[in-house]
């Protein structure tokens, strides 16, 4: 079965107007205005804000390929200041953001929490390791 190029496009439709949800709705819990998340490059200048990295961070971002690595990073970055610190939020959120960014918005019984207010967690070996060769 192939998918036809409309099909195509439909499915990339509905991930970008997921993902600009997502993004619209977790701008709003952090305290900055939803609408900035439709603006593409500001949009990323003000999610490096919200997961508080440091904004050379974009140039990473405009490099082709590494881009995909980046947007990624910065899910995960995003789904870990709700206090989710197992991978299985952080699979969801690799292959089902355009889903898992509203949900995270739109929950009232997800809170954002600021990356300084944070609690620590106790992390195996086999997870910090993890940690480093992923998200460091």
């Amino acid at each position: 079965m192939t998918i036809t190029a409309t099909t195509f496009y439909i499915i990339l439709v509905i991930k970008y107007i997921g993902f600009n949800i997502g993004l619209w709705t977790i701008f709003s819990k952090a305290g900055e205005k939803g609408w900035k998340a439709l603006i593409p490059g500001y949009r990323i200048w003000i999610w490096l804000n919200v997961i508080s990295r440091p904004h050379w961070w974009i140039y990473l971002y405009i490099i082709p390929f590494l881009n995909i690595f980046m947007g990624y990073l910065m899910i995960w970055k995003t789904i870990r200041l709700f206090g989710k610190t197992s991978y299985i939020p952080l699979l969801l959120g690799t292959f089902f953001y355009f889903i898992y960014l509203p949900y995270l918005g739109f929950a009232p019984n997800e809170k954002f929490t600021p990356l300084k207010d944070l609690p620590k967690f106790k992390k195996s070996k086999a997870r910090e390791w993890g940690d480093a060769i992923i998200l460091q």
